[in-house]
């Protein structure tokens, strides 16, 4: 019997955007879709402002999604509604 790995990070359409709505809306990431397994390393790298901080917040459960899931160990948060 052949046993699927489920990833223990799962990132789906994750949409971050501040002051949505507003005149100085500003969208940080934008339909982020990431899959992390155990055992496995990751490397985030981009340039300033790019959106890797607000990424790992998410994932940390500090910062209020906008859209999409982030479930880590099958635990969701919950995007902010609008």
């Amino acid at each position: 019997m052949e046993t699927t790995a489920q990833p223990i990070i799962k990132i789906q359409n994750l949409r971050v955007i501040y002051n949505q709505g507003k005149s100085n809306e500003v969208r940080s990431l934008e339909d982020v879709n990431l899959d992390i397994y155990s055992r496995e390393y990751v490397i985030i790298y981009g340039p300033s402002g790019c959106g890797k901080s607000t990424l790992l917040y998410s994932v940390a459960g500090l910062q209020v999604l906008t859209y999409g899931e982030v479930i880590v160990e099958g635990k969701k948060d919950i995007p902010n509604e609008q």
